[in-house]
């Protein structure tokens, strides 16, 4: 009991079966049951004279914890506080409300460039469309004054050969008078088709 007081063995007390029973589980850590009658409470571990296999086993592990953490520190670099994390959320929305807002008026001047150009393309049909009709009136307006001058040469040319008969045969009568000509042998149509006149 001695020597389980001093820490040197670990060893479990069962008053009710009344055993005493040594213990020496690596993976047991001394003072973590009732029934353990260990020396570690109260004392130091520097009074023992060997550690045991668990608190090697312990110790062993603490340090590769120890370790691990150290190099994730190292590589992760050290983890922000809640304020910074703050900071940077609230960057990262400012950006994005920023971006929204670009995207916002690219929408919106997409929207005005492609209804100006709507509007451009229908009044280039319309001033096409007017030309259009303004070239055809204008054809149409040459053809009627050419058929109007067509007509004034026709019936310019009626007239003259209206004029013509007459002529013809006032010179006929005339003849006629004269006793140059006998009106039985001489016809009006004859002498306007020779056409003295």
């Amino acid at each position: 009991m001695g020597c389980a007081r001093r820490g040197e063995l670990n060893i479990r007390v069962d008053h009710k079966d009344g055993s005493i029973t040594f213990i020496d589980d690596a993976f047991a850590v001394s003072g973590d049951e009732s029934a353990v009658a260990s020396s570690s409470r109260g004392q130091s571990r520097e009074s023992t004279i060997q550690p045991s296999l668990a608190e090697n086993v312990h110790t062993r592990l603490s340090g590769i914890a120890y370790s691990l953490h150290n190099a994730i520190l190292l590589l992760d670099g050290p983890k922000p506080s809640q304020e910074e994390k703050l900071k940077t959320l609230f960057v990262q929305v400012e950006a994005e409300r920023k971006a929204l807002q670009t995207k916002r008026a690219l929408v919106a001047r997409r929207r005005e460039l492609l209804s100006e150009l709507t509007v451009r393309k229908e009044k280039e049909e319309s001033s096409r469309r007017a030309e259009i009709k303004a070239r055809e009136k204008e054809e149409q307006t040459k053809r009627q004054r050419e058929e109007a001058r067509k007509r004034e040469i026709e019936l310019a040319r009626k007239q003259i050969e209206a004029v013509r008969k007459d002529e013809a045969k006032k010179y006929a009568q005339t003849l006629v008078v004269k006793g140059i000509l006998k009106a039985n042998d001489i016809q009006v149509g004859i002498i306007a088709d020779i056409g003295f006149l």
